[in-house]
């Protein structure tokens, strides 16, 4: 199913093979998608009016050499849809979540990686932001 509008998805992920998958993900939706391998380059747009060009966030929760907290409450405050494309099982994000900045704010979702219906899932989040 194609949008009616164009959707800009802002993503950070460095695995290759998710950003091929997600790269398949924004086509089949007609979406643009800037992909940052690291969360240094997607904090230059997160701390800048730049986020606001972006219609939906989709994060890797487990990427290496972030400050988890200072992560989760820099994308909590953008109040855009972010979209955590995670191993984790949604109970141990959830956890991981209070843990780190005490609450699930309202525009986080989560998607598990390699599980039954995860394309179908996140193509759903994606055009709720339609």
């Amino acid at each position: 199913m194609i949008l009616n509008k164009p959707l800009n998805i802002l993503c950070y992920e460095d695995d290759e093979v998710n950003q091929k998958l997600l790269k398949r993900v924004a086509q089949t939706l007609d979406a643009k998608i800037s992909i940052r391998d690291n969360y240094m380059r997607a904090k230059t747009i997160l701390s800048t009016h730049l986020v606001q060009d972006y219609d939906v966030i989709i994060a890797d929760y487990m990427m290496p050499y972030q400050d988890a907290g200072s992560v989760l409450n820099e994308l909590a405050e953008t109040k855009k849809t972010v979209v955590f494309f995670t191993c984790l099982s949604q109970e141990d994000f959830i956890d991981n979540c209070k843990k780190i900045i005490g609450r699930v704010p309202d525009n986080f979702k989560f998607v598990r990686k390699a599980t039954p219906g995860m394309l179908s899932k996140l193509k759903d989040f994606i055009r709720s932001c339609a």
